[in-house]
């Protein structure tokens, strides 16, 4: 008989959406293989650290005040915020808990992109 957290681990897995949830303390409880590879991290460099001790950077950005806000209201957030160490932008989908967060996210850089040369060619 297959374990219930092995199938859902296998279920975000195959998302191609990047996922990470983090507990109340902020630190990582599960990375998918999406979220390593658009964070250019391994999972098992995560699992178990603190969010804000592996990006730092993120502290000053929309990341910050998005997350604690998700966790503060207990309500899902949608934001797309730029991430200038990897030079990326991203979507970004949280769902709190009382025991953390649910977040995911997609690398939207293309599509940034080409809407900003739409709006300087217009």
């Amino acid at each position: 008989m297959s374990n219930p957290i092995d199938n859902a681990y296998e279920i975000l897995d195959r998302i191609t959406d990047g996922f990470f949830a983090v507990d109340e303390k902020w630190s990582f409880t599960y990375v998918n293989s999406e979220a390593t590879r658009l964070l250019f991290r391994d999972r098992n460099d995560l699992v178990g650290r603190n969010l804000w001790e592996e990006f730092p950077e993120a502290v000053d950005l929309a990341f910050y005040d998005q997350y604690h806000r998700a966790i503060r209201e207990q309500t899902s957030v949608v934001f797309d915020a730029f991430f200038p160490p990897l030079k990326k932008w991203f979507a970004v989908r949280v769902y709190p808990s009382v025991t953390g967060l649910s977040v995911y996210f997609q690398d939207i850089t293309n599509q940034r992109i080409v809407l900003s040369h739409k709006e300087q060619h217009y």
